[in-house]
């Protein structure tokens, strides 16, 4: 699988990196290895199947 959906670092220290995930209807992250401990926030307009 690969990585269609666009990622910006927001904020990164020596302990914590911040990264917003922008997708379109289909796309996906890829394969993601975590190398710090991390929180999911999603976020959505509102718009979804149906």
């Amino acid at each position: 699988m690969t990585t269609t959906a666009r990622a910006s670092i927001r904020r990164e220290d020596d302990r914590t990196r911040m990264t917003r995930w922008d997708f379109e209807p289909g796309q996906s992250t890829g394969r993601l290895v975590h190398a710090y401990d991390y929180v999911v926030v999603p976020v959505s307009n509102g718009g979804g199947p149906g």
